[in-house]
């Protein structure tokens, strides 16, 4: 923690007695370096300049201490003195305020006191740091516990002689290293005649050095020219300049004549010496280390922004590997202040990043016994896209954080630089390094350590555009034992890491840490010892490794290995994978039907928790953690899902809440009130992307090897490669069935031939709502199997035939398209449908029964022995995305074939990044890529309106002016998330369908014109066709005006208006049921969904479409109870004759219904009529939205009628 409580009785009284000794030990060396005052003083004949300490920097810092003879007896406890100036811990606090006053306790220094407290810089302050070590005792004569000197009127000259005596003595050379070079045979001499301190202070006093010309010389060099040497003056006064804080210190003491007397001597005591001019560091916090860790004892931790980051900053941080050395030494040799043998420990850098979200905001780095914490601004507000809209209106700019990673969603900071919009320029990195500091991020000799080390890589590289090299990941260094990896365990933390080498070691994580606040202007002492003991933890863990036998080291985090767009895309995909984790809740509620406390069978009678799930959204997987809420008691149970299989779960490992954790015993809990989840677990294929990327910064694999993927995301050509031209006879076939074939109308056709046998590797189909995306694909499948796949090539030495896959984000699209394969009189012998094991299994069995159980497999059967064989003549596989590049999927229905084609549906809703996995997959046969899907609907997961933007395949594939960000109203505060990526390449076609067979003519009247510049058309055969009682067309757009509904929010971002709710039944009652057509409700809230849900549900003639219904095309939703309410992004890509919209939203904001693709998705479902049932006034109060221009429609032409 920033401040521990003193320990007290005897432990107390000895280290106050370390701490005095130390005290008189430091002030020798102030006083024994005493310099004067002013810009450029200097003190008797060979005096060297001293330069001013600025305000803005850190101060100047006292020089090494003088050598003295080594005293036969330590002082005896010589009395407390003042603090020296340089050395008084700061007033960042009351509980260090007497710290102010008196010598520092034990407990305020060695016990991770926020004290900032200076220490000689470099090689020097190793020594000084260890208040234990007997030497450091020792150099503290009794000759050098004088008070500094103070100026004297007899002392003060003139400006003209200051300047005299400026140019009289030539500027200090830098100091020296540890290993420095053989000094002139003179100065030898003249050292070897000097009293010499106890080692091991000898080398780091003379290292620290500036080498300058003896006294004799200097004085020689002034006669000649004639002049004079000047007095001293004062020394500076001290800088108020506190590292990390603007908080002043008070003034030191005005000292006395006699000192003023003596400071001629001690200057050319100091001169004599050939010490000047170290920059003195100030520590903001010391952090224990007990027991010892590698001999160190503490840890001594600054922080500083990154724009502050000096050369004696790292210079300082390089030091700590020599203090290092000493300490193991020491520790090795067994007898604190006996001269150790030389011990070297490897050279290794301690590495970890903090981030919240997308954006970095500390880099923590480690060397020996010194920790260096480099905060960095936002770039924009953190909330997502609220914030950022109110950052855009205020001038401010900041960003966002983690649910399962690093960080949380939170206010914050001022920023340093505003986010790019999401249609503009490519955005460089937001932050120049530091010279200094990008050298030893980029050297490779030097292992930077760290869990995972390629992503903290990733982020710095994202912030500064710093490509790090000698990345050692510790993760993979470190595997978990056999045993828990049998158990499932796929890699230890970083903690765990460390204490399999140090299993004694008391080091522990803080849990408490609000990972939120990272974007602070100081950081607590809580936050400074958490983030320093990552990194510390992650240095001594990269000694350890080191000491191994280097052929069994990982292969090292080379960023400057890939090339650059691939660096790029890695970076962008953390990134975005970072910032999803943020927005994510770091719990969900979980739907339930049933929850019973019960003893598990078998032998060991532990209690655990069985549940009946009731939503697949919600449902409880494996390995999740389960917070379970009972009855009459506050404390919530703690618990891990063991097991799940369809709609049934068990929670064991039950315990209180609490720091005792007791295991909840049966008779202490009944009945269940509500039961809450947080998944900690990667989903497969997160997992396989995190595992190519980090091969890939390791040049353990390559993605410029593949042509697509250097094509896309690499700028390389997208031309269609020779070997995969179809050949003309071919061609000549496919025209002639698309002449013959009068449903497809001109857009499709040319849609169909560019997949098929088009100049372009990659082909873009925008499908606007209706336009028949799915029968592009059904038809691309039906002919290319009739006539493309008979004479196509085998491929390889192997002579492999060609195979191509359909595959969609979501399961219900890809059912579609295999609905879509039957109606053209395909069948199993021609491709199949692979759907998972967990969608299946009593969620959403009914929905593959009948025509579609011939085609269907279910991936728990795709390990099976024989489904290789039986799968040999199958060419055509319809999936998801993720299941495509599962491993029994490619084993099993890729046995002997290769995959040249890929299709994929709902292409603008996925993340381009995603893409990655399977054209890394399949890229080496892999002739064609077809994208359908259409931007001016929903965006990909996670993307906000004027908010986030994460960019699609179509995004990313065209130029930014054809982009859905020029061709929707202006987005001010939308950024994008990590940085863009690389240009693609040429060559890429990009076709728009533009006749809807699904809109009623009004309906697809105004949202050609709205949306898609009125390009669309409509085809809707049920256009202006009489149905309902009495032979007339009731209206295609109507308006519901709900003016007294009540918006509700419990917890969370969503919300519900149940009187709007009762509004709908009113609707579906009154207005849906008589004219006999299956209907939908439609809202964009989860939570009105679920009070919708429950209020249909309760009424038996509504709950349950009529057969051949379903949700109209596509049908289905995964809720058992009732299949006729959805959320708007579960039903994209299906339709409904009717389809009522709830709107929820009261007062004067639409919240996320001002995003107009998603009102688009929300408003294109029906066939035959649309009802929105809302508040109007609430929709006309935000103008230029979709919603409002609906409204204002709806007014025009008499729609609205009253609830």
């Amino acid at each position: 923690m920033g401040s521990q409580q003193s320990t007290e009785g005897e432990p107390r009284a000895k280290a106050d007695a370390q701490l005095d000794l130390t005290y008189e030990a430091l002030k020798a060396l102030s006083l024994s370096t005493s310099s004067g005052p002013g810009p450029t003083s200097s003190s008797g004949p060979g005096a060297s300049r001293v330069q001013p300490v600025q305000p803005a920097t850190r101060p100047a810092a006292p020089e090494p201490p003088p050598p003295h003879p080594r005293p036969s007896t330590p002082p005896a406890s010589p009395p407390r003195r003042p603090p020296l100036p340089g050395m008084e811990p700061s007033a960042s606090s009351s509980r260090h305020s007497r710290s102010l006053h008196h010598v520092p306790s034990a407990a305020s220094v060695a016990s991770t006191a926020s004290a900032s407290t200076w220490i000689p810089s470099a090689s020097t302050s190793a020594a000084v740091s260890r208040s234990s070590s007997s030497a450091l005792h020792a150099s503290a004569s009794a000759a050098s516990l004088q008070p500094p000197p103070q100026p004297s009127t007899s002392l003060k000259t003139s400006a003209k002689q200051q300047q005299q005596a400026q140019k009289a003595v030539p500027p200090p050379k830098p100091s020296a290293s540890l290993r420095s070079s053989a000094k002139p045979p003179q100065q030898q001499a003249q050292q070897q005649a000097e009293p010499r301190p106890p080692a091991p202070f000898t080398k780091l006093i003379n290292s620290a050095r500036p080498q300058q010309p003896p006294p004799q010389q200097a004085q020689q060099k002034q006669k000649k020219r004639g002049q004079a040497a000047a007095p001293p003056v004062p020394p500076p006064a001290p800088s108020s300049a506190l590292v990390g804080s603007a908080r002043a210190r008070p003034a030191p003491a005005p000292p006395s004549s006699q000192q003023s007397q003596a400071a001629p001597a001690a200057a050319a005591g100091a001169q004599q010496r050939g010490a000047a001019g170290s920059a003195r560091v100030l520590v903001d916090l010391w952090v224990p280390l007990d027991p010892p860790v590698l001999g160190m004892r503490r840890l001594a931790v600054r922080q500083l922004p990154y724009d502050k980051v000096r050369h004696a900053d790292v210079a300082w941080l390089r030091g700590g590997w020599e203090s290092a050395d000493m300490a193991a030494a020491e520790e090795s040799a067994g007898v604190a202040g006996a001269k150790p043998a030389a011990k070297r420990l490897p050279r290794v850098l301690g590495f970890d990043t903090e981030f919240i979200g997308d954006q970095l905001a500390l880099l923590q780095l480690c060397a020996g016994d010194r920790a260096l914490l480099i905060r960095v601004p936002p770039v924009r507000p953190t909330g997502g896209a609220k914030g950022a809209a109110a950052a855009g209106s205020a001038g401010a700019d900041k960003g966002k954080a983690q649910g399962k990673g690093k960080g949380k969603a939170d206010g914050g900071q001022g920023g340093a630089k505003v986010g790019k919009g999401a249609g503009g320029a490519g955005r460089a990195h937001p932050f120049v390094c530091p010279g200094d500091l990008k050298q030893i991020l980029c050297e490779p000799a030097v292992p930077k350590a760290a869990a995972e080390a390629w992503q903290d890589a990733l982020m710095v590289f994202a912030g500064f555009g710093v490509k790090l090299r000698g990345g050692l990941d510790l993760t993979v260094a470190v595997p978990p034992p056999d045993e828990e990896q049998t158990r499932g365990r796929k890699k230890l933390s970083l903690f765990d890491i460390f204490a399999t080498f140090f299993p004694a070691s008391t080091l522990a994580k803080d849990k408490t840490i609000d990972h939120s606040k990272w974007f602070v202007g100081t950081l607590s002492d809580e936050q400074v010892k958490y983030a320093a003991l990552d990194a510390f933890v992650s240095y001594a863990a990269g000694v350890m490794v080191q000491r191994r036998d280097p052929e069994t080291l990982p292969p090292p985090v080379d960023l400057s290995v890939p090339a650059h767009w691939e660096v790029v895309l890695a970076a962008q995909w953390v990134c975005v994978y970072q910032f999803l984790e943020a927005q994510s809740p770091r719990r969900s509620r979980h739907d339930f039907h049933q929850a019973t406390f019960e003893l598990a069978k078998g032998g060991k009678k532990e209690l655990q928790l069985f549940v009946r799930m009731a939503r697949f959204q919600t449902r409880l997987r494996r390995q999740m953690f389960v917070f379970i809420r009972v009855p009459n008691d506050d404390r919530p149970i703690l618990g891990r899902c063991a097991e799940a299989k369809g709609k049934s779960a068990w929670v064991t490992k039950l315990r209180w809440a609490g720091p005792k954790g007791q295991d909840v015993k049966l008779h202490e809990v009944s009945e269940v009130r509500e039961i809450e989840m947080d998944d900690p677990n990667e989903t497969p294929e997160e997992e396989a992307i995190k595992k190519l990327i980090a091969r890939v910064l390791c040049g353990q694999a390559s993605l410029k090897e593949h042509g697509l993927v250097a094509g896309i995301f690499g700028g390389g050509s997208l031309a269609l490669p020779p070997a995969g031209a179809v050949s003309e006879r071919a061609q000549a076939k496919v025209a002639a069935a698309l002449m013959a074939d009068v449903q497809v109308n001109g857009p499709q056709r040319t849609a169909i031939e560019e997949v098929l046998y088009g100049s372009a590797a990659v082909t873009l189909v925008q499908g606007p709502p209706g336009t028949g995306k799915t029968t592009v694909i059904s038809r691309v499948v039906e002919l290319w199997l009739q006539h493309v796949a008979p004479s196509a090539p085998t491929v390889g030495p192997q002579r492999r035939a060609e195979a191509m896959a359909c595959v969609a984000r979501s399961n219900v699209a890809a059912r579609n398209i295999a609905l879509a394969l039957i109606k053209r009189g395909l069948g199993p012998s021609d491709f199949r449908l692979v759907v998972s094991q967990e969608f299946h299994f009593e969620w959403h069995e009914e929905q593959y029964r009948g025509e579609l159980e011939q085609v269907l497999i279910v991936s728990d059967k795709l390990h099976r022995s024989d489904m290789p064989r039986q799968l040999e003549e199958v060419k055509v596989f319809v999936t998801t995305t993720s299941m495509l590049t599962g491993v029994n999927f490619q084993q099993a229905a890729l046995y002997g074939k290769v995959l040249t084609r890929l299709l994929v549906d709902e292409a603008s809703q996925i993340y381009a990044g995603d893409m990655v996995l399977p054209l890394h997959v399949f890229g080496e046969h892999l002739r064609s890529l077809a994208l359908f899907g259409d931007d001016m609907q929903l965006p990909p997961y996670g993307s906000e309106w004027d908010g986030a933007t994460q960019p699609s395949p179509f995004d990313h594939l065209t130029p930014p002016a054809g982009r859905a960000a020029a061709r929707l109203r202006p987005q001010p505060n939308a950024f994008s998330v990590g940085p863009d990526l690389c240009a693609g390449g040429g060559g890429v076609r990009r076709i728009m369908l533009e006749v809807s067979y699904r809109l009623p003519p009004s309906l697809c009247a105004f949202i050609s014109q709205r949306m898609y510049g009125n390009q669309l058309q409509c085809g809707n055969p049920y256009g202006h066709t009489p149905y309902g009682a009495g032979g007339s067309a009731p209206r295609e757009v109507e308006w519901v005006n709900v003016a007294d509904g009540v918006e509700e929010r419990k917890s969370g971002p969503s919300s519900s208006n149940p009187r709007e709710a009762h509004a709908v039944l009113k609707v579906v009652r009154q207005s849906v049921l008589p004219t006999g057509l299956s209907w939908t409700v439609l809202t964009g809230y989860d939570l009105q969904r679920s009070v919708l849900d429950k209020l249909i549900s309760s009424q038996p003639d509504l709950a349950r479409h009529r057969e051949g219904g379903g949700g109209g095309q596509g049908g289905g939703g995964g809720k058992q109870d009732c299949d006729r309410v959805y959320n708007i992004d579960t039903f994209q890509g299906r339709e409904d004759c009717v389809v009522v919209v709830s709107c929820v939203k009261t007062g004067r904001s639409l919240g996320f219904m001002r995003d107009d693709r998603r009102v688009n998705v929300m408003l294109t479902r029906c066939t035959h009529r649309l009802i929105v049932v809302g508040s109007l006034d609430t929709a006309l109060s935000e103008p230029d939205t979709l919603l409002c221009r609906l409204a204002t429609h709806c007014v025009g032409r008499g729609l609205v009628r009253g609830a």
